[in-house]
């Protein structure tokens, strides 16, 4: 919209660019691997292809690569365990991303052991801090969750700010959101955000658009709490201006979780016909990427507002494919994911 450069000095034009710029230096290494034939090469030229389709929200194309990457490196190569932690890791939190928390559950237990039982500190606290607390929640143990942050973090470097700093953050946050403490979830947000901004990290599209859509899910929650010492129209212009800095990126994945970030804006102001539009729109687009979870939510929170017996269905679908998913409290999880107003209005009002 007249500004080529966007807040992180790189020019917005130039994302595409850089994805095929990846794709064609990815290509070439893996001709390489393949030509020379060594195991060790193709099996990492394999798993930086799959990391690579991480950071672009290509979850499913990321967990079977780094996946069979896996499998390659531990049986026909040698002293490989960081090589083996980064597919591992990576597959696990792809998982988390499709919304398939059942099998990531199944998982993860045994990872953190074979971690923690090595002595590898690194592997183990990127697990814990990112993805062991999600799964407390999802079973309704939001005090548990907390914990297990605490415990993750105290063991790690505080020598400065690194990306397990961040998922700390991004975990304190949504436990207070699922608590419904959403002025406090905002007041965590608000004082490490410079922090946060210091430390380069916001240069990574992917950790960019979940801080923003973190950032905006606290300002819409804050906003219906009605606290006096908060601004429920200035919360939300904030809300609005971190949904435009994730459709700035210009991404599929980070265009849908914009889309479901403006139904809850719309749902907070009162314009119910137009959230229940935007969460039906959200819910399609999230699922055209792979995001399960947050599709469920989405057609949860547009059921919600739609009341009689369509809105029934579609809350009673969104319980019971999260049920199959081990996530004990849907609807806590769902206003977490996606806030906003859930009450229809009455008639006449």
């Amino acid at each position: 919209r007249g500004r080529s450069p966007s807040k992180r000095g790189i020019p917005l034009r130039r994302a595409g660019a850089n994805r095929n710029r990846t794709r064609k230096l990815l290509e070439a290494a893996s001709a390489l691997a393949n030509r020379i034939g060594n195991p060790h090469a193709i099996g990492f030229t394999m798993s930086v292809s799959g990391i690579a389709a991480y950071l672009e929200g290509r979850w499913s194309t990321a967990r079977d690569l780094t996946e069979e990457a896996r499998t390659l490196l531990r049986e026909r190569c040698q002293g490989v365990a960081w090589e083996l932690d980064n597919t591992r890791y990576y597959s696990m939190v792809s998982l988390f991303y499709l919304g398939r928390l059942k099998e990531l559950s199944d998982q993860l237990p045994e990872t953190l052991k074979e971690a923690e039982d090595r002595g590898d500190l690194f592997h183990a606290t990127n697990i814990r801090t990112r993805l062991s607390y999600f799964l407390r929640l999802a079973s309704d143990q939001p005090q548990q969750a907390r914990e297990e942050l605490e415990r993750a973090i105290e063991s790690w470097s505080h020598g400065g700010y690194f990306v397990q700093h961040w998922y700390e953050m991004l975990g304190q946050v949504e436990c207070a959101l699922y608590a419904g403490n959403a002025v406090k979830a905002w007041s965590y947000l608000d004082s490490h955000w410079r922090n946060l901004k210091d430390s380069l990290l916001l240069r990574i599209q992917i950790i960019l658009i979940n801080s923003f859509y973190l950032r905006s899910r606290c300002a819409i929650a804050a906003a219906g709490e009605g606290e006096a010492r908060t601004d429920p129209q200035r919360l939300l212009k904030t809300a609005e201006k971190s949904a435009r800095r994730i459709e700035s990126e210009r991404v599929p994945w980070g265009d849908a979780l914009a889309l479901l970030l403006r139904a809850g804006i719309a749902s907070s102001r009162g314009e119910t016909q137009a959230a229940i539009s935007l969460f039906g729109s959200a819910a399609d687009d999230l699922k055209a990427v792979d995001m399960s979870l947050h599709a469920a939510a989405a057609r949860r929170r547009r059921g919600e507002l739609l009341g009689a017996d369509e809105g029934r269905k579609l809350v009673e679908t969104a319980d019971e494919w999260m049920a199959g998913q081990g996530i004990g409290n849907p609807g806590r999880l769902s206003a977490m994911l996606a806030p906003g107003n859930s009450r229809r209005p009455e008639a006449g009002v």
